[in-house]
């Protein structure tokens, strides 16, 4: 990584890229999008929704949509035993309760982990006014968890989809230096560690120095894949001139593509792989949705 100049083939990809307009065509922009991150994270999505919502995770929400505004009465817990679930080593016990609402007797279960009522307690009752089936002893949850743990765990889903949201941002910025950003050379300068770890692999920060317009520019990139990038002194980079955060390594482009043919980038892979990833992603994402809202209406 001593030499100071770019490799005889990466001169010739420089040169052609400076001279001719590039077009990269509707299928390589698709699978330029599905190779940026976005198609892991939003499966990641769709199956977190899935075991979350299976678990019982999202119950707590019900507890803010139907207990709003509740109706009240006083009611007997007529059993109390051992759910299946446990949260914090600690068995959520299911509580069985009976109570009146017009006239009419109902019977309704409750969870909670602990300060749970013996049988034969009276018990202040909430249940909802549009329909009393629904219901709960005041200070436990009708749901497996409570609110606040149900909205916690919806951070992580959440959180993962907002990462794939990102990936298919920075997949579009991509594109658009692809076909129109300026070509310059990267001059690798130092890295540091940080205190992340991705597959047991730490990530690193590399800097390099671009010059634009004559002004020099500290390009800072995360990876833990430093070998494809520490085995020369300067690297190819996609830069906007009017944007300083907008630039890529040309050695970090996700999905193969090169120019044989003059302003024309090009892919020997197939569309279909990508696409159906995509789609079978967005499908999960779709089925935990439909799960999480169905937790929320019919707990």
């Amino acid at each position: 990584m001593t030499d100071p100049r770019l490799s005889p083939e990466k001169q010739k990809l420089r040169d052609l890229l400076r001279k001719t307009p590039r077009h990269l065509g509707q299928v390589n922009e698709i699978r330029l999008l599905c190779s940026s991150g976005v198609v892991g994270r939003w499966l990641f999505t769709g199956v977190l929704l899935l075991l979350f919502s299976f678990f019982g995770v999202f119950g707590g929400l019900v507890d803010l949509f139907r207990f709003s505004a509740p109706g009240t009465t006083k009611g007997q817990v007529a059993d109390v035993y051992e759910g299946n679930a446990s949260f914090v080593n600690k068995t959520v016990m299911v509580i069985e309760f009976t109570y009146d609402v017009n006239q009419q007797t109902y019977r309704g279960f409750s969870h909670k982990l602990t300060g749970v009522p013996g049988v034969g307690t009276e018990a202040s009752i909430e249940y909802n006014q549009g329909n009393p089936n629904i219901s709960r002893i005041d200070g436990t949850n009708y749901g497996l968890t409570g609110p606040t743990v149900s909205l916690i765990m919806l951070l992580f889903p959440l959180a993962t989809f907002r990462a794939g949201l990102l990936s298919w941002v920075r997949g579009l910025m991509l594109r658009d230096l692809l076909c129109s950003g300026e070509v310059g050379e990267a001059i690798y300068k130092r890295k540091e560690a940080t205190a992340i770890t991705i597959n047991d692999q730490t990530v690193f920060r590399l800097y390099y120095d671009l010059t634009v317009n004559g002004q020099t520019r500290e390009i800072m990139v995360k990876t833990h894949k430093t070998d494809e990038l520490l085995d020369e002194a300067v690297k190819l980079m996609l830069y906007d001139p009017a944007d300083e955060k907008r630039f890529y390594l040309m050695d970090q482009i996700p999905c193969k593509l090169t120019m044989k043919t003059p302003g024309e980038w090009e892919t020997d892979s197939s569309l279909t792989w990508p696409v159906t990833k995509l789609c079978v992603a967005l499908s999960i994402i779709g089925v935990g949705m439909f799960k999480l809202v169905q937790t929320v209406i019919t707990g």
